[in-house]
């Protein structure tokens, strides 16, 4: 259903416009920042080399950060194309995620800009809130023991 290649330097601008329009709006509502602001901190802050792109039968529909830490897997973030979303791939990459953290024996924790519906998508799939800040939900989800 979908494929992974690490993410390049010449895959800014995908990253960048993937980011853009999954959550420019969100940051937009939590931080007043512009699209200028909101490129300009993507510009100095996104680690591409981290990165994976997505890929639907060849074509990079989206990408994906994740890492195991010394007591959790991490996800930083699933983010696809808007024509890919609720078609399953989002659930297929996490439920991937999943696996790997129940075979390690490690929780996942991520976090949810407040605005962001996506909260609801991990909810679903057993992830529950811990904690929050000024614009974020701490989620985890527990690995089965």
């Amino acid at each position: 259903m979908f494929g992974l290649r690490p993410a390049t330097s010449s895959d800014v601008e995908f990253l960048w416009g993937t980011q853009h329009r999954a959550l420019g709006d969100f940051i937009a509502v939590e931080f007043g920042t512009s699209v200028t602001e909101q490129r300009a901190f993507f510009d100095e802050h996104f680690d591409v080399d981290a990165h994976e792109i997505v890929l639907n039968e060849g074509e990079e529909i989206g990408f994906l950060f994740y890492e195991e830490r010394s007591d959790h897997l991490y996800l930083g973030n699933i983010a696809l194309v808007p024509q890919y979303r609720r078609r399953g791939i989002g659930s297929a990459i996490l439920a991937k995620i999943i696996d790997e953290a129940e075979t390690a024996g490690l929780p996942i924790r991520l976090q949810v800009l407040k605005p962001n519906p996506a909260r609801q998508f991990y909810e679903k799939r057993g992830f529950v809130v811990i904690d929050e800040t000024d614009h974020h939900f701490q989620m985890i989800r527990h690995h089965r023991i």
